[in-house]
């Protein structure tokens, strides 16, 4: 009966302080004045979270291994398919880009560190590897459901929940197993958590440094060091940190703790930086081979400039808050509007960090940017957050001017079913439960074939394997089978023939470099990203039985056949 009374007073829309006034947010029940309730709702968080993910990914259990990223993780595992921790720091230095200081125009120890974690704690299973992911992306949305509770109520935070899922980069972030943005996501959710708790550490009402302000400050620092080392563009998590800074001197609230924390983020940012410039000055092109001139980048950034403006209706809102800051100073006086002057800044500082994500991926991804693929985030972020800040102002202006709550709530109704009216963020639904099942389908032929190969190889020991390639980008997929087959302890010797290109057959440099490299190694034999192939006639050895393995295409011949995809 007691949980029923604790459940009966956790209403959704909002909660009654003890003195049966009403207020917007239960934000004051960690504060102990319901810790019950306080538990109740976390915990909701949590579960309903987690539904969502599952709803959408949950498909993902029946996944396996797929040609594209997961090879790496063969890799790591070896023949014995064990990765003990002890080893970890070794394969971190010797078969990772962590050991190559400056040598690779990307750099991601963070990203590698993780991966490493996971391969000893998951191994050979991709049901766990798959799990993960939605662990990630359930903390992740926990996280913002909460943060959004604070400032709004319970219901709202679940609403903003699903405008979040309604992004089509999760697909990819969750049905894939090697995107670095995933390590990212988890993170981005633990800085911001950490950010807000720092913020509520300047409050009148906290006079002494508790556990949680330790807790918060180890949470944005290991999640920008997560976000950064994982992917660069979350350099710019150094803005918000050094703003933080200067807030704390302000508010005369420096210490010891968040200057060691703001200096470790500082420095892993340099240090990953670093390297990456050292790579592009050796290079003066990127991971993918295209040419790179920051002044030009910095340019076509700039140029950019006014259509984001306008994207962002900036226009409108500054005639919006200039109208509705004269509707202040006329009913409520000069001293009212003096502190809601004060909340239009913090609104406008939301609103240029947004821009300024927005514009950042243009300078990251050169232009090309958005993609409607996993590249969007973080920068597509900015449109659900757009409309949070938006509804803020709507709420705090509402609020300052006296509206009777009965009215408040009936104006945030219409804005809500308009929002989702206009949106419709069901609608995407389908395509992210589409792209799982297109993933579990995709990982389980994959891994049937891989298993059909070496069932013939046990067979077959001394039977020449042909890789017959057909596009200068199966690069990845030729290392990639490779690596399959020889962590699944194949020792059958692996040729490549090159069917219908050569690196005369392209103008852009880096396909150009591609081909060049995968006909040398036909030709020649050697290696092709640390795998090895051999350079014996094709020709002779299909005469004594061989195994083909198609990509982009298909061979005829006497070989036993099978295609990759």
């Amino acid at each position: 009966m007691k949980s029923q009374g604790i459940l009966k007073k956790f209403t959704l829309v909002n909660l009654k302080k003890k003195t049966g006034s009403t207020r917007d947010s239960p934000r004051d029940i960690d504060r102990g004045e319901s810790p019950k309730l306080y538990i109740v709702a976390c915990i909701t968080i949590l579960f309903i979270s987690f539904v969502l993910v599952c709803f959408l990914f949950g498909e993902n259990k029946n996944s396996n291994w797929w040609v594209i990223d997961d090879h790496e993780i063969m890799m790591f595992l070896g023949e014995d398919m064990t990765l003990k921790l002890h080893e970890i720091p070794k394969t971190l230095i010797e078969k990772t880009e962590v050991g190559n200081f400056g040598s690779y125009e990307r750099y991601r120890p963070s990203y590698y560190f993780l991966r490493l974690i996971e391969t000893s704690l998951w191994g050979n299973n991709p049901s766990l590897w798959y799990l993960s992911r939605i662990f990630i992306l359930t903390t992740f949305l926990s996280i913002l459901w909460y943060l959004v509770w604070q400032y709004t109520d319970f219901i709202k935070g679940f609403l903003f929940t699903l405008l979040i899922l309604s992004a089509t980069y999760w697909a990819e972030l969750v049905s894939r197993l090697g995107p670095g943005e995933t390590y990212a996501v988890l993170g981005l959710g633990l800085y911001l958590l950490g950010f807000y708790l720092q913020l509520k550490n300047f409050l009148p009402s906290f006079k002494e440094k508790t556990r949680s302000h330790y807790l918060s400050l180890f949470m944005m620092t290991i999640g920008a060091v997560i976000a950064i080392g994982s992917k660069e563009n979350f350099i710019i998590l150094l803005f918000p940190t050094m703003l933080l800074v200067l807030y704390s001197i302000f508010k005369k609230r420096m210490n010891r703790g968040l200057l060691i924390s703001t200096a470790l983020i500082l420095l892993y940012s340099v240090f990953v930086t670093t390297s990456i410039i050292i790579a592009l000055s050796k290079t003066g092109t990127d991971i993918y081979g295209s040419q790179l001139n920051t002044q030009s980048l910095l340019l076509m950034t700039i140029q950019h400039i006014p259509y984001v403006l306008k994207l962002f209706n900036l226009k409108w809102i500054i005639l919006l808050t200039t109208l509705s800051s004269v509707v202040v100073l006329k009913i409520k006086g000069s001293l009212i509007l003096k502190g809601y002057l004060g909340k239009l800044a913090i609104f406008y500082f939301a609103m240029l960090s947004l821009i300024a994500l927005y514009l950042s991926q243009y300078f990251f991804y050169k232009g090309a940017w958005p993609t409607g693929m996993r590249y969007d985030f973080p920068g597509m972020l900015y449109y659900p957050f757009y409309l949070l800040c938006l509804f803020l102002l709507i709420k705090c202006t509402l609020e300052i001017l006296g509206v009777k709550e009965i009215f408040r709530e009936r104006i945030y109704l219409l804005i809500i079913v308009l929002t989702f009216i206009l949106i419709s963020p069901l609608q995407y639904k389908n395509y992210l439960q589409d792209y799982t099942q297109e993933n579990v389908n995709r990982t389980q032929i994959y891994s049937e074939t891989i298993d059909l190969v070496v069932k013939q190889t046990e067979q077959n020991p001394y039977q020449p394997i042909f890789f017959e390639s057909y596009s200068v980008w199966d690069y990845e997929l030729l290392v990639s089978v490779n690596r399959f087959l020889r962590a699944r302890g194949v020792e059958n010797e692996i040729y490549i023939n090159v069917n219908g290109y050569s690196p005369d057959s392209f103008e852009d440099l880096f396909q150009k470099s591609l081909a060049d490299e995968i006909v040398k190694v036909s030709n020649l034999g050697g290696s092709l990203a640390g795998e090895l192939f051999v350079d014996r006639s094709a020709e002779t050895l299909k005469e004594v039985g061989c195994i083909t393995l198609n990509f982009s295409g298909i061979t005829e011949d006497v070989c036993d056949s099978y295609i990759i995809r």
